[in-house]
């Protein structure tokens, strides 16, 4: 994928790579949607306590799917067995039973499950990672929508149902009933580019770096080269990205992004 080379970048909102991954490298667990995320540093809401709120919640919306278990696994919840899915799109219905394993990371739901599919039936070739895991999307994007209504109910209806859809009806009638997103690195840009509704990477890193910081430099010019202050352009952009997406994913895509624009400089 060939992606753009930089342009009308503002003057000092985009960092040299030593500069701002040292700030990056600095960062805690703090940094990221920090009132949910200071609970849980104090153990308040950890999702591996038993008895904590936060998973008794959940023990009570998995009663909607009766064939998924929970089970402790070295301490740690684990949720698995057989998911009746059944869904419909453009009043077309479709059904299938997957043996799944959703794991939950200790810190959710300010990170999200990651789920495997047991049995084989999703090919290695098709939106799946190392190990049965699949991949349901840009972790960006994916986050943004599991925070409007963070819990069980809404990672399996949002985010894993429509995965599964997808590949069912694939298969069923060799066509896909929606596009998808490039693997890697171009899934990424892509996101971002439609995110911020920028087609410069160099401009989509600077906007990202705002995020990291969670300094959006209101009253300064906005890098996308508006000519309209932060505040008037991408501000309401930059915030829903930090609020709604853990800092260490925007660190990671953001060096993802920086390395591909430093790529493709050195092919002119």
């Amino acid at each position: 994928m060939q992606l753009q080379k930089k342009n009308h970048v503002t003057s000092g909102f985009h960092y040299s790579a030593a500069i701002f991954l040292n700030q990056m490298n600095q960062f805690t667990i703090n940094h990221s949607r920090p009132i949910s995320q200071k609970r849980f540093i104090l153990g308040v809401t950890s999702f591996y306590i038993r008895d904590s709120s936060i998973f008794r919640k959940e023990l009570l919306l998995a009663k909607k799917y009766p064939d998924l278990k929970w089970r402790w696994i070295n301490d740690k919840p684990v949720l698995s067995g057989i998911y009746h899915f059944t869904g419909s799109h453009k009043e077309i219905s479709l059904s299938q039973d997957f043996n799944l394993r959703i794991e939950f990371p200790e810190n959710y739901p300010d990170n999200l499950p990651t789920v495997y599919e047991l049995d084989g039936q999703i090919p290695s070739d098709y939106h799946t990672n190392p190990g049965k895991q699949l991949c349901l999307g840009v972790t960006a994007d994916i986050g943004i929508i599991f925070h409007k209504k963070p819990d069980l109910q809404t990672f399996i209806e949002k985010i894993l149902n429509p995965y599964l859809y997808r590949w069912i009806y694939l298969q069923k009638y060799g066509i896909a009933p929606w596009g998808e997103r490039p693997h890697g690195i171009a899934g990424i840009y892509e996101f971002y580019s439609e995110f911020f509704h920028i087609k410069s990477i160099s401009v989509t890193i600077s906007l990202l770096s705002l995020a990291i910081t969670k300094n959006d430099r209101a009253n300064s010019l906005c890098p996308c080269g508006s000519g309209k202050k932060v505040k008037s352009c991408h501000r309401k952009s930059i915030h829903k990205l930090y609020t709604a997406v853990p800092v260490t994913t925007l660190v990671d895509d953001y060096r993802l992004l920086q390395n591909e624009e430093e790529k493709n400089n050195e092919t002119f």
